[in-house]
């Protein structure tokens, strides 16, 4: 009948450890403080810890015997030492709570799980994927608890040891392994999700946000009203580029200038390629950024610039940069039709635009045709 008894308990553990391995995903992708995620969680473990103790299967007056462990290891192993002390927290609240002879005994067990559970996490990572036989190992803490019997007065420790240990053992065993499965599944759909959403957001040639991305950013900007001003770079005579070059080459200049971009503006803006050869960048209100020459500042970095090519030639080219400063309550087509009006003009106006051309080499010094 114990033995049986035990066992619908285990059911209950792994079932909640196991749904709340579930929520483990969704509560890293919308909770935006990973202390936050593992401290709410551990402190769900600690709860199922009390839960435990609080219907428990009780071998003596004072004496109670669970699965209180189970949780607290999980919590350690898997959240680390926030999620950890938060379990072991609770837990230990409760069983102090309770009282009675065994209390010390199960006190000093709940610490000595969590310690092992923390040990395990550093040697094999939180985050990491996780072996079977690692599992394994892990599946040996949550009964590191039981020899602490030994120490309850009156001399029933060892008997209750002896009649725990062929059952505890097994059970948490196999609960670890299941539930560590589950949770490392978890994680890896997480981390697929977020690579693929990345993925989407960014272009692959430059690592720059593409359109998707940087609307996908301005959404939760333009409300806040941070945005300050948006420039739209647009690349003069590009297509000559990939006329006379190749288009390999003509993607080499797109990096090239994009990191040039990147290196003028620094962290305080985010930057984008918008299309083809066209950049935007988008400059918020707690900038560092020199507002007054930032236009002049970027078509002379990218002029002063040579870029070789890996056809041996080397180029300079040069950009024409449209701008808008937004408007409190302007809507996001609204700001960026706004500057690319401005673009337009700045193009219109441009009396001659010379084609990239290659610096020819000379034993001396390298004479270089801008465009």
């Amino acid at each position: 009948m114990f033995a049986f008894d035990v066992l619908m308990r285990w059911f209950d553990v792994v079932a909640q450890l196991t749904a709340l391995s579930v929520l483990l995903g969704p509560m890293k992708k919308y909770v935006p403080s990973r202390r936050l995620t593992r401290f709410i969680l551990g402190g769900a473990c600690g709860g199922f810890s009390s839960l435990e103790m609080l219907q428990p299967l009780v071998a003596a007056p004072g004496i109670i015997l669970d699965l209180r462990t189970l949780p607290v290891a999980i919590a350690a192993a898997f959240l680390g030492r926030g999620g950890g002390t938060a379990a072991l927290t609770v837990a230990i609240l409760t069983r102090v709570s309770i009282g009675g002879v065994g209390a010390y005994a199960g006190v000093m067990g709940l610490i000595v799980v969590a310690l092992a559970g923390l040990f395990w996490a550093r040697r094999f990572g939180v985050d990491e994927k996780h072996s079977v036989a690692q599992l394994t190992l892990l599946g040996f803490v949550p009964s590191l608890s039981l020899p602490f019997f030994l120490i309850i007065p009156g001399g029933v420790g060892w008997g209750l040891l002896q009649a725990t240990l062929p059952i505890h053992v097994p059970l948490n065993m196999a609960a670890v392994l299941l539930v560590g499965w589950v949770i490392d599944r978890e994680r890896i759909l997480l981390l697929q999700h977020k690579k693929f959403e990345a993925e989407s957001r960014t272009d692959h040639l430059t690592g720059l946000l593409n359109r998707r991305g940087l609307e996908s950013e301005l959404s939760r900007f333009l409300p806040s009203g941070i945005v300050s001003e948006l420039l739209l770079v647009d690349f003069d005579h590009f297509k000559a580029i990939n006329d006379q070059y190749g288009h390999a080459s003509g993607d080499q200049v797109l990096v090239s200038v994009a990191r040039e971009i990147a290196s003028e503006v620094g962290s305080h803006a985010l930057i984008a390629r918008w299309g083809g050869d066209e950049f935007a960048v988008v400059k918020l209100v707690s900038s560092k950024i020199n507002d007054d020459d930032l236009v002049s500042r970027l078509i002379m970095k990218v002029r002063s610039t040579p870029i070789t090519l890996i056809c041996g030639a080397t180029i300079t080219t040069s950009v024409s940069i449209g701008s808008a400063k937004w408007v409190s309550g302007e809507t996001l087509h609204s700001l960026f039709l706004r500057a690319d009006q401005s673009l337009y003009q700045v193009k219109a106006q441009a009396n001659v635009r010379r084609k990239p051309q290659k610096q020819l080499a000379s034993p001396d010094k390298s004479v270089q045709r801008a465009m």
